[in-house]
């Protein structure tokens, strides 16, 4: 290969390199937030042998029992059925917070086709409301 090349390649490469960084600082001021989710849902159905789906998050206030302890408080009224997706969704302004507890239910292709009714959980005692 030509020296001429060679040259031509390394400086395409380290102009290309500097772009990159160049766009990167520029737009760092666009990319970072200080955004926080307290729940996280997993609404994915993967296939027809599903099981139990829990529904997983992170509180700031560190008194509220968790989403697992809300949806096995849930599940002593709804039922603990292998079909159903059970979730709990933080409920946090109300005088009273609470876990809204509740499940879809999918048939074997793991198409949504129903819901069950929804249970309201004390996130501070787990008390059933």
């Amino acid at each position: 290969m030509d020296n001429k090349i060679k040259i031509l390649l390394v400086i395409a490469v380290i102009i290309v390199a500097g772009l990159g960084m160049f766009s990167g600082f520029l737009f760092d001021g666009y990319l970072t937030g200080d955004v926080t989710n307290t729940t996280v849902a997993n609404d994915s159905n993967s296939g027809i042998n599903q099981t139990n789906n829990t529904i997983t998050s992170t509180t700031k206030n560190a008194n509220y029992i968790g989403t697992e302890e809300a949806i096995s408080i849930g599940k002593t009224v709804l039922g603990d059925d292998p079909h159903i997706n059970y979730y709990a969704e933080l409920i946090t302004d109300t005088d009273v917070p609470y876990y809204l507890v509740g499940g879809k239910i999918y048939n074997e292709v793991g198409d949504e086709i129903s819901q069950t009714s929804t249970v309201k959980v004390d996130a501070v005692t787990g008390e059933i409301l």
